[in-house]
C-alpha cells in the first residue's frame, strides 16, 4: 500500500466521553489492515473544521489542516455514533462540512455504524445518497433513511464487536471519578443517568424518587464527563456512590438501570440483563420499546430500581 495515502477516520473522540472512546478503539480495530489516520476535535492527526468567529481566531490554521487531511486521504470513513444527527444543528453543521468536503473533493465516503434522529431532508439527504456505504445501528435511524430513499443496512454498535480486555482498556484510561478504595460487591444497583435538552426537570426528581424510595445501595458511573456534573446535581445529596466504570463493578450488580447508550452496551456485551431509560429514539430503536423506559410517556409509580 502507498504509506502517502491513508484511511481518514472521522469521529468525535476526545477524552469526555467513554462511549466515544470505545467507537474509537473498535473502529480503529475494524480498520486495522489499512493505514488510518484521525479526524476529530481533540487526539487526532487532523483537527475539524472550524466554525464560529472566535474559534477561528483562536486556531486560524483548522480549516486548511482539515481540508489537507480529506484531500490526501484514499477513503473517508465516519466511524460510529450520531454524527449527523439533525435535532442538533451545531453538530450537523461540524460533521456535514466534513461530508460535504469529502464528497465534493469525490473522495470514498463509508459511514460506519451511526444513528439518524429523524428523515433526512435537503442538502443532507442529496450528500446521503452519495455516500457509498452507510450501516446503522439502530431500526429507527434505518427506517428514516429508507423513507428519503437512502441505500443502507442494519449492523451492531461498533463497541459490541470489543473484547471484555478492550473495555477494560479503556475503562482504565479514561476516569471521571476518584477511585474507591471500597466499593459494594454485591445487591446494588448500578445507574447511569443524564440531563437531555427535550427532558422535563419532573424526570430527574422521579428518579430522586426512585432511589429515595429503593432499599439498594445505588452506585452512579459516569460515562460522560456531564455525568459529574449530573451526580453533583441531583444524586449527591442521597448517599449515591459514584464510582468510575469497571466490568467487576457491572458484574456484581444486582440490577443495571441507565440512559447512556454505551452504558447500557457495555451490559449487554456483558451479556447481562439491564433496563434502558430510553431519552432519545436511537435507545428504543436499539434495543425496543417493550424493553426500554420511555422517559416521555413512563408510570412514574412503577419503580426500576426496585
Amino acid at each position: 500500500m502507498n504509506t502517502s495515502k491513508y484511511t481518514l477516520l472521522v469521529g468525535n473522540y476526545g477524552r469526555t466521553n467513554i462511549g466515544d472512546m470505545l467507537l474509537k478503539h473498535a473502529a480503529l480495530q475494524s480498520l486495522s489492515a489499512k493505514n488510518v489516520k484521525v479526524m476529530s476535535p481533540a487526539f487526532g492527526d487532523f483537527p475539524i473544521f472550524t466554525i464560529g468567529f472566535r474559534s477561528f481566531l483562536l486556531s486560524p490554521l483548522n480549516n486548511w489542516k482539515a481540508y489537507r487531511g480529506i484531500l490526501n486521504a484514499e477513503k473517508i470513513v465516519f466511524g460510529g455514533g450520531g454524527l449527523l444527527n439533525s435535532q442538533n444543528r451545531h453538530s450537523l453543521f461540524i460533521w456535514g462540512s466534513i461530508l460535504c468536503v469529502s464528497l465534493f473533493l469525490n473522495k470514498n465516503v463509508e459511514l460506519m455504524g451511526q444513528s439518524f434522529s429523524s428523515r433526512p431532508k435537503g442538502l443532507l439527504k442529496k450528500l446521503l445518497q452519495k455516500v457509498a456505504k452507510i450501516t446503522v445501528r439502530d431500526e429507527f435511524s434505518l427506517h428514516y433513511l429508507k423513507e428519503s430513499g437512502i441505500k443502507a443496512s442494519l449492523t451492531n454498535d461498533l463497541a459490541l464487536d470489543l473484547h471484555v480486555e478492550d473495555l477494560k482498556y479503556v475503562f482504565n484510561d479514561l476516569k471521571f471519578a476518584v477511585d474507591l478504595k471500597k466499593l459494594p460487591t454485591n445487591d446494588y444497583v448500578l445507574l447511569n443517568a443524564r440531563t437531555y435538552k427535550t427532558l422535563p426537570d419532573s424526570v430527574y426528581k422521579d428518579l430522586q424518587h426512585w432511589i429515595e424510595e429503593s432499599s439498594k445501595v445505588v452506585v452512579f458511573t459516569p460515562f460522560d464527563i456531564a455525568d459529574v456534573a449530573f451526580y453533583n446535581k441531583y444524586l449527591n445529596h442521597l448517599d449515591v456512590i459514584l464510582a468510575n466504570p469497571t466490568v467487576e463493578l457491572y458484574k456484581n450488580a444486582s440490577k443495571i438501570v441507565g440512559m447512556r447508550l454505551h452504558f447500557l452496551l457495555v451490559a449487554k456485551k456483558l451479556r447481562l440483563k439491564f433496563i434502558p431509560l430510553s431519552y432519545a429514539p436511537k435507545v428504543i430503536g436499539m434495543f425496543g420499546s417493550d424493553k426500554c423506559i420511555d422517559l416521555y410517556n413512563y408510570d412514574k409509580q412503577k419503580n426500576p430500581l426496585i
